[in-house]
């Protein structure tokens, strides 16, 4: 017998980070194929995971994660309480390239603020929110010796953006490109971990916590189609 759950996760940053690109190539679109518009609004995705195996289950397990890509305009809508409503968890996203390194830090701290205001678990706690670093294909010593300024000058404690994740609370810090894939898809099975592998797995261990992450309990938007269209998905 197979078990279907669905949960919801927010896709959360500044206009122009890369978020609409990271979540096409996680479904498996060619980067190089999509296309370039500014999201207004909430854009709706979804990555489905089948045959799963969780702990506390015996039936395998199927999962229908549903991305919620916030777009930076849409967070100063009276609309964003409903837009985080029901997430299990979220991700933040940085661009490594931000010409205002201080400025994409305290954005970032500031956007989670907003998700621990407006949104919990059922048990009342915080969601897990994973901070990413995206477009590391751009990635160079200058990035890297201003980004050193920019973490020590927010914390005098911080020697990296791991540093940074664990003082903030987030539970992980990844560093992705949408352009190569790194961080995003997994080339074989022996790669490394990748963020949408780990963002499955912190719902997944909600499921195996509690059957309150039944798909009944989430916003069902299964018939929604993605504002963006792809030939390759």
């Amino acid at each position: 017998m197979i078990r279907n759950y669905t949960t919801k996760v927010l896709i959360i940053g500044d206009p122009a980070v890369g978020k609409t690109e990271l979540i096409w190539v996680g479904k498996g679109a060619d980067f190089s194929s999509l296309p370039r518009r500014r999201i207004i609004g909430p854009d709706y995705h979804q990555l489905h995971f089948s045959d799963i195996s969780i702990p506390g289950f015996d039936e395998r397990t199927a999962l229908s994660m549903q991305l919620w890509n916030i777009a930076g305009h849409a967070r100063f809508t009276n609309m964003m309480r409903f837009y985080y409503k029901d997430s299990a968890a979220a991700v933040i996203i940085v661009d490594v390239s931000h010409s205002r390194k201080s400025q994409a830090l305290r954005n970032a701290l500031s956007w989670k603020r907003e998700i621990e205001e407006k949104v919990t678990l059922p048990d009342g706690s915080p969601i897990p929110v994973t901070l990413v670093l995206s477009k590391m294909d751009l990635w160079d010593e200058t990035h890297k010796a201003e980004w050193q300024e920019a973490l020590s000058s927010h914390d005098e404690k911080c020697d990296s953006f791991e540093d940074f994740a664990t003082r903030n609370n987030f539970v992980r810090c990844f560093r992705v490109s949408s352009k190569t894939g790194d961080g995003v898809l997994r080339a074989n099975p022996d790669e490394t971990e990748t963020l949408f592998d780990y963002v499955r797995d912190l719902t997944l261990k909600q499921i195996s916590e509690s059957e309150d992450m039944h798909d009944e309990t989430v916003v069902d938007l299964s018939k929604t189609e993605s504002k963006l269209s792809c030939p390759r998905c």
